[in-house]
């Protein structure tokens, strides 16, 4: 037992043993960025749904459970997004600019990897502090024979305050204490919250559709449209057929209807020529009101 003690003893003694900076400054907007992240994505989100099921909910084209699972893709992209938003998030973090009594310590933190710098105080030539539109704020410190070293923090001014006094060497490592977190954690409120509101939205979506749908004038128009011997067929698949009306020899029939005008046009394909046989297409547009079918002045009624 007096030896599992002893080494526990000697551990914590290894663990104390780094040097604690005389001033840190974390990235710029470091404080904020799993807010600005959060935004990001909730735009994302809303953008991606508003595009995902934008359209005439009433159209017999909408396709709403389509839309449903291509929501699926949606949040899919938006996780993908999230754990790569996180792991520059974890990064960010990490990376820190350090001052001692005889250096300056920069540890910086990317997706795989990992970079330190230690620069002696006796290297440092000249130091610099920069802002631009009051907010944006840099330290740019010189050194002989190598590129000046470049941090983005809110606390430059500070740091630029405190290096002018130090002038000894240190060579022990410098502590660098952070927060292990994530942008958002599973078990949050907030996740929950969102899921629900995006549920509530498609549900209410799916309500929307319905309604719309069942009382879509584009609903009632499929059907057979007469006028004497000759007749219009219009499937609810979009396809029709003619009989009748047109004298060429009609090969395929589609049709579209424009709600604003209350019109319904009809393209169809056929063959032309004496020798050399081609495929053709002609349009008739039809007006539409009342179960009936309006084209050159003649009604062809359901």
């Amino acid at each position: 037992m007096k030896k599992e003690v002893e080494v526990k003893e000697k551990v914590n003694e290894n663990e104390e043993r780094k040097v604690r900076p005389v001033i840190t400054s974390r990235l710029l907007f470091i404080s904020v960025l799993d807010k600005i992240y959060l935004v990001i994505l909730f735009l994302i989100l809303v953008a991606s749904t508003y595009a995902n099921f934008s359209g005439d909910m009433s159209s017999l084209e909408y396709g709403f459970w389509a839309k449903v699972f291509g929501e699926l893709g949606v949040l899919i992209g938006i996780i993908i997004t999230y754990f790569i938003f996180n792991w520059f998030y974890k990064c960010a973090v990490k990376t820190v600019l350090c001052l001692t009594e005889t250096q300056v310590y920069k540890e910086e933190y990317w997706p795989l990897i990992r970079h330190e710098t230690s620069i002696p105080l006796n290297k440092i030539t000249r130091v610099k502090t920069i802002k631009i539109f009051w907010i944006f704020r840099s330290i740019w410190i010189f050194q002989y024979g190598k590129l000046p070293v470049i941090f983005f923090t809110w606390t430059n001014q500070e740091f630029k305050d405190e290096l002018t006094k130090r002038i000894s060497e240190d060579k022990l490592p410098v502590e660098n204490k952070y927060e292990e977190k994530n942008i958002l954690s599973l078990q949050s409120k907030l996740l929950k919250y969102a899921a629900i509101a995006l549920a509530a939205v498609i549900a209410l979506l799916g309500v929307v559709r319905f309604f719309n749908y069942i009382f879509s004038t584009e609903r009632s128009i499929p059907g057979t449209y007469k006028n004497g011997e000759t007749k219009i067929v219009l499937e609810s698949d979009k396809t029709c057929s003619l009989t009748g009306i047109v004298s060429d020899d009609v090969t395929g029939c589609s049709w579209k209807y424009y709600k604003e005008e209350d019109r319904v046009l009809l393209t169809y394909e056929y063959t032309s020529g004496t020798y050399y046989k081609y495929n053709r297409s002609r349009t008739l547009d039809m007006k539409y009101s009342k179960k009936t079918l309006t084209y050159n002045s003649t009604e062809y009624k359901k």
